[in-house]
């Protein structure tokens, strides 16, 4: 598979053992608001009075520093940077392939970084939010980057009524084919997140339908920890065949490369440039 992109993934190790030029994948981000059927949206079910319970959430506390405070989202205000050094998390999911994986979003980084970024997060386990603890203070603070964070997780309780109609969601979400919207897309790697865990500005999020989700078009995959849950190989090969076996046949629009690639792929006539040679008939 040949890669066309402006940022470095995991998985791009992988062309080191060769790749198959007649497969192109052009992985750029982008972002963008759709509905989804209300019934694949764990974060749509109601809460005790009637509104959206809103996705699971997390937050990360320090035990041997003076706690900073976190951050929590009302309409579009302004994320001050000390926040982020406690983060906030939202369950999302990773759709790879058609293949739906649960991740968790750190929703303070969503709001500095690029438009198509979401923050490094991980998996949810202890180990993964230290490492986003320890990032933070050597980004925004003088402190040593390998200086060990003492952390605890707390993740924030609903009803039991509210988190069993979650699961329900969550499982019907993560058992769901998304192979025909891959397609419709053009993308092989799709990021589903709440309207309340990621920016869209200039969308005003507070008048969207309640089915409305934020679709991120090929987002990186290391800055969500995926490798964590899944190893280069593996992941190159999912995206790779996706492309060359799925997508063609149902008729994916075919990608338009530029001349530089083109030279690369078929070579360069200077006589008859990109056009057929004739035959000789």
């Amino acid at each position: 598979m040949k890669l066309i992109s402006k940022q470095h993934d995991y998985y791009d190790t992988v062309l080191a053992y060769g790749r198959d030029e007649s497969i192109v994948y052009v992985r750029e981000p982008s972002r963008d608001v759709l509905p989804l059927p209300g019934d694949l949206l764990p974060w749509a079910v109601a809460d005790k009075y009637g509104g959206p319970a809103g996705p699971r959430a997390a937050v990360v506390f320090e035990t041997h520093h003076p706690p900073y405070p976190y951050w929590q989202r009302y309409g579009h205000q302004i994320l001050p940077e000390s926040a982020s050094l406690s983060p906030y998390f939202h369950e999302a999911f990773l759709s790879v392939a058609g293949t739906v994986y649960p991740i968790w979003v750190d929703v303070s980084a969503s709001r500095h970084d690029d438009p198509a970024a979401v923050g490094v997060c991980g998996t949810p386990s202890l180990e993964s939010y230290r490492a986003v603890v320890m990032d933070n203070h050597a980004r925004y603070t003088d402190r040593d980057p390998h200086e060990i964070a003492e952390v605890e997780v707390e993740i924030f309780e609903r009803e039991r009524e509210v988190e069993r109609r979650y699961e329900n969601v969550r499982d019907r979400l993560l058992a769901h084919d998304f192979t025909d919207l891959h397609i419709e897309q053009g993308a092989p790697v799709l990021l589903f997140a709440s309207t309340m865990t990621l920016d869209i500005e200039p969308v005003r999020w507070e008048g969207l339908p309640r089915n409305s989700v934020v679709m991120v078009r090929n987002p990186n995959l290391k800055d969500l920890g995926f490798q964590r849950i899944l190893d280069p190989h593996s992941c190159f090969q999912q995206i790779s065949q996706f492309i060359g076996g799925v997508m063609p046949g149902r008729q994916m629009p075919m990608v338009q490369l530029d001349d530089k690639h083109m030279v690369q792929k078929k070579g360069f006539d200077i006589k008859y440039s990109f056009r057929k040679r004739p035959t000789g008939k």
